[in-house]
């Protein structure tokens, strides 16, 4: 039995049709080009629970969010993906008004929650924190004291403020 080397003569292997369109894609966002989102096609029949709608976002004078646009349906699995930084956490918040709670942010465009603006100013914000949960990979809490965290679905919910500090007292000792 001899024991040799294999040699090819193939010529090394072109980039895919798929790979090079993702790479065009990269380029067209690196130069700052507008570009649509991608939506699976068993999502194209699928009428979304939450639209957003050539949203933009800025913190003072920096842009961070550029002109989305997508839905998310009901039931299903949506996945934002994406380099740290790029946004996708910055969208989430949008989609709770977390961002609210900031003063230098400004937006544009719109989200809607069943065809209703979350930004309309007859929106109570507390209950669309209620109806819109989010998990981030990291703990991200809102700008206020546990105290504020701890009573303000209670307080709004069944006591009077009164009662908050009992509230929260029993709550945080686990006696509630």
């Amino acid at each position: 039995m001899s024991v040799g080397t294999a040699v090819s003569s193939a010529q090394p292997s072109q980039p895919s049709q798929s790979t090079r369109q993702v790479v065009t894609r990269l380029e067209r966002i690196a130069k700052g080009d507008s570009i649509p989102s991608e939506i699976h096609k068993s999502l194209e029949k699928e009428t979304p629970v939450v639209q957003i709608q050539n949203f933009s976002l800025w913190y003072g004078d920096h842009q961070a969010l550029f002109d989305i646009s997508m839905g998310v349906s009901s039931g299903k699995v949506t996945a934002m993906v994406g380099p740290s930084g790029c946004g996708k956490s910055t969208l989430l918040r949008c989609v709770n008004r977390m961002n609210d709670l900031l003063n230098n942010v400004r937006i544009k465009g719109d989200m809607l929650l069943n065809d209703d603006s979350i930004y309309d100013r007859r929106v109570d914000v507390i209950e669309l924190r209620k109806r819109m949960g989010i998990v981030f990979q990291k703990p991200n809490p809102f700008p206020i004291s546990i105290f504020e965290k701890v009573v303000s679905p209670n307080v709004t919910n069944w006591c009077s403020k009164k009662s908050a500090n009992g509230v929260c007292g029993g709550l945080l000792s686990g006696t509630r």
